[in-house]
């Protein structure tokens, strides 16, 4: 919480020295369209995740078991945890920098700048630096991409509400069936997964890493349509 005070004095700190404006240009009102977005994007990207699990699951023949205990009290703190970490990285790669940026050049440029920071600072999160240089690629520019997309919505919106929703859909469901730090399979646990060729594994890793961002730009782009930001 702490960090998230931070950027939003930051935030409010650059938006007033570069645009003279305050905190209202990242979208919170009116609060009940914001929510509605925010909870809107939290299930479209639950949904679409477990729509890209399911069909991984499928080509590796995994199965799935009910975890014997399921403890709320760990749902509920992932949960937290997650919410946090979206509304942390929203404000910092689509709030106020992405704001300025677009005040000042062509959306696509400001898009771009945004969504490559966001995948840079994954090489740092992920603790990827000094190692092989294909994952590295890949992770900048699945993260790239998927930052763009999230940016696209605070674009279409002019708010931090929807792309704070799906950030938090697609995570959240990544802790409730999969091994992920620092909750995971909390829901669902897998199991007998066959051994895939190295064919088959780039073949879902692009999939998984292409896809889902086209579908959030495309979903972003239907939802908007013909609604005033």
């Amino acid at each position: 919480m702490i960090g998230i005070l931070i950027i939003l004095i930051l935030s409010w700190g650059l938006l007033y020295v570069f645009e003279k404006k305050d905190l209202r240009t990242l979208g919170a009102f009116p609060l009940t369209k914001r929510i509605l977005q925010f909870i809107t994007g939290l299930f479209f990207t639950l949904i679409l995740n477990g729509i890209v699990v399911y069909i991984q699951s499928e080509i590796s023949q995994r199965t799935w078991t009910l975890q014997p205990s399921i403890h709320i009290s760990e749902i509920a703190l992932s949960f937290w945890y997650h919410l946090k970490s979206a509304v942390y990285e929203e404000l910092l790669f689509r709030g106020a920098i992405l704001y300025i940026l677009l005040s000042r050049l062509k959306k696509t440029y400001a898009l771009l700048i945004s969504s490559a920071a966001f995948g840079v600072y994954h090489w740092f999160s992920y603790g990827m630096l000094g190692g092989n240089i294909i994952p590295i690629i890949y992770v900048f520019v699945i993260t790239g991409f998927m930052g763009y997309a999230w940016g696209y919505s605070f674009v279409r919106t002019k708010s931090i509400a929807l792309a704070v929703g799906m950030h938090l859909g697609w995570n959240f469901l990544v802790t409730l069936c999969l091994d992920a730090a620092p909750y995971g399979e909390l829901l669902l646990a897998g199991t007998d997964e066959k051994i895939l060729s190295d064919t088959t594994e780039t073949v879902i890793s692009i999939f998984k890493g292409i896809l889902p961002p086209i579908g959030i730009l495309l979903f972003v782009k239907y939802y908007t349509k013909n609604k005033k930001p």
